[in-house]
């Protein structure tokens, strides 16, 4: 519904276009409620009574939303240049007519007798409003400040080059002095991780291209035996164990598993089991197993029997590699087995 901006006497208001009294929007209907009465009268656009007053009002223009008619009610506000506080003002007021009683107990802060002046109340309504705005923008305004100080700090912090503060631990509070204690930890464990995370990064790197002697994953046994032989000196083995450290793993069985698949091909896996059991033949004897298990003990201290049993699993279902289950669960012989 659209709706109509008019002024009073000494106030500005928007009102449904329902609301015209007449044609040419000389006088308007007002409903002889309370303030919170009216204003909700307004927001749900009901139609006038007949038995409601009518006023004479100014018809400024028409707009079709709310938020159009409280920006050109703000806009209006400030046009008019309206003083309601001065006596002069305050007289006219008093002897405008009409004026109407409030039985609603909401508003006896604001009446001073039984009867109020409509133009007042909606003048000091509109006051209200235009006094809220100006505190929400003065509000934006001061956030926006902090927030541009607080940004501005965050950015001189990070331009300066970090830097670590020396803690005063010389306190009596226990509390203080325990946080003290886990913080000291905290930096001693960091400046190992640093450590040795310096020694891996520069020791692999210096080898990574030394590794690639090793021909992985072993595909034959004249591949194997061949690996075997470089791996009886030491520092091929040393070699070896930094290589497969690169495979990585997130758990110790994880590891094991990828670095299995790394060593040896599927083929040559399912020739192998652990203690060479079956009629197969023996891992746990070459210098690959003795290999997996020094990569291992770079990372934690697993029990050799808890690496081997990993190892062994491996084997054990290298012919599930690349689809291997797929692919026997499609085989007709293989079901009726």
């Amino acid at each position: 519904m659209p709706w109509d901006i008019i002024h009073w006497d000494n106030c500005v208001d928007y009102v449904p276009q329902s609301w015209a009294a007449n044609e040419s929007r000389t006088r308007y209907y007002w409903p002889p409620k309370s303030k919170h009465q009216i204003q909700k009268l307004i927001l749900l656009e009901v139609e006038p009574d007949k038995n409601w007053d009518t006023h004479v009002a100014e018809y400024k223009k028409t707009v079709t939303t709310v938020e159009e008619a409280l920006n050109a009610l703000q806009e209006s506000a400030y046009a008019s240049n309206l003083d309601s506080s001065t006596e002069e003002t305050t007289r006219k007021s008093k002897r405008r007519k009409p004026n109407f009683l409030i039985d609603s107990s909401e508003d006896e802060f604001e009446l001073q007798s039984n009867k109020v002046s409509v133009k007042q109340k909606r003048s000091k309504h509109i006051t209200d409003v235009n006094e809220t705005v100006n505190d929400n923008e003065l509000n934006t305004k001061q956030y926006l400040a902090n927030a541009e100080t607080s940004t501005n700090l965050r950015k001189g912090e990070r331009s300066k080059s970090t830097t670590v503060t020396k803690i005063d631990t010389t306190t009596d509070d226990p509390f203080k002095r325990k946080l003290f204690t886990i913080l000291e930890e905290l930096k001693y464990g960091q400046k190992n991780i640093l450590r040795v995370l310096e020694s891996l990064t520069a020791a692999n790197s210096a080898t990574h291209l030394a590794t690639r002697q090793f021909n992985l994953p072993i595909t034959c046994d004249a591949e194997l035996e061949q690996i075997e032989n470089k791996l009886q000196n030491t520092e091929n083995f040393e070699i070896m164990v930094k290589e497969l450290i690169l495979i990585g793993g997130d758990t110790v069985k994880m590891c094991t598993q990828l670095i299995m698949k790394k060593i040896m091909s599927k083929e040559m896996s399912l020739i192998y089991s652990l203690q060479g059991r079956k009629g197969k033949r023996q891992f746990n004897k070459l210098k690959v197993f003795h290999a997996i298990l020094a990569v291992q003990s770079k990372f934690s201290n697993p029990e050799e029997c808890v690496i081997s049993k990993y190892i062994g699993t491996a084997l054990a279902t290298a012919g599930d590699r690349d689809g291997g289950r797929k692919e026997r669960q499609k085989d007709p012989a293989n079901i009726m087995n």
